[in-house]
């Protein structure tokens, strides 16, 4: 009787020891096949690139809302930085097709945050992967609470998912669809003069006066304000709501309220004055150059 006989007579149980995969490699040999499945899908469903393009433009100028929210504007220098916004990045990578993107935190230390963005074009074989930093102290240096630090963090987030999609979608045929969109968000019904007051109503709900728009936009007064303005305008309240900036930073004001603060909070969580429909502009200069300005 041999000694597995032996152990089964005497009702002994025999335990094989099997060694087990580290975890980290298993998670990366399901995320390997995962990725090889998605790429076969992608050489055997490959996109149409002007069936892409309609869908995009069909999104993007959807209504003068979805419109408005597709681009971004940033006062700088002097000058108006212009730019596609994360609202134009999803419905480009919704409709581009094949694409795999994701964003996330990999680091923070006492004064920074640090999220990266990775977009892969599963049937060009083209990678990207960004990183974008933010600060979480106050002018003060002072650490924001946890709160303040979870929306910089979301912002960041989005900022580093539509800097890698736009590194790997062709600024060529974006900017067709970001020009469109600058167009549409005007909108056509209305007057330019409800336009102008739409706009100046929104911006005064955050508490900012006539005459601070007036000198971020350039101009001297209400009748100064044309649509390559509104245009700035709107894409002012994107940079805002997307976090890319603050109402202080923007305008300036000679006081900074607790009100304004919230305010400004709340707008970084997608939050904005009831019904209040913002009008989006663009400065004196031209659009930037879309691959520089998604950067900011």
């Amino acid at each position: 009787m041999n000694g597995k006989d032996q152990e089964r007579a005497e009702g002994v149980e025999s335990v094989e020891v099997i060694p087990l995969m580290d975890s980290s490699i298993a998670l990366m040999a399901i995320d390997k096949a995962a990725i090889d499945i998605q790429i076969a899908t992608a050489k055997n469903y490959p996109r149409s690139v002007d069936r892409s393009l309609k869908d995009a433009m069909t999104l993007a100028t959807l209504d003068e809302d979805t419109a408005a929210g597709c681009f971004y504007a940033l006062p700088r220098s002097g000058k108006t930085i212009e730019g596609p916004s994360v609202r134009l990045a999803e419905i480009m990578a919704y409709s581009w097709g094949n694409l795999r993107a994701e964003a996330d935190i990999v680091a923070e230390d006492k004064t920074t945050i640090t999220a990266m963005g990775t977009c892969f074009d599963l049937e060009k074989n083209v990678a990207v992967r960004v990183r974008v930093k933010r600060r979480i102290t106050d002018k003060y240096g002072k650490r924001y609470n946890e709160d303040m630090i979870g929306v910089t963090s979301n912002a960041a987030i989005s900022i580093a998912l539509r800097n890698a999609v736009f590194k790997v979608i062709p600024a060529a045929f974006t900017r067709r669809i970001y020009l469109s969109a600058r167009k549409a968000s005007l909108g056509e019904g209305g007057t330019i003069t409800q336009k102008r007051q739409k706009a100046m109503d929104w911006f005064a709900k955050l508490g900012v006066k006539p005459e601070q728009v007036f000198e971020v936009l350039g101009v001297k007064g209400m009748d100064d304000i044309g649509e390559d303005q509104l245009i700035t305008l709107r894409g002012l309240v994107t940079a805002i709501q997307d976090g890319e900036t603050t109402v202080e930073q923007v305008f300036h004001p000679a006081r900074h309220s607790e009100a304004t603060g919230e305010l400004n909070e709340a707008i970084k969580g997608n939050g904005e004055p009831e019904k209040a429909k913002p009008a989006g502009s663009r400065g004196k200069g031209k659009p930037a150059d879309l691959l520089d300005s998604a950067e900011s």
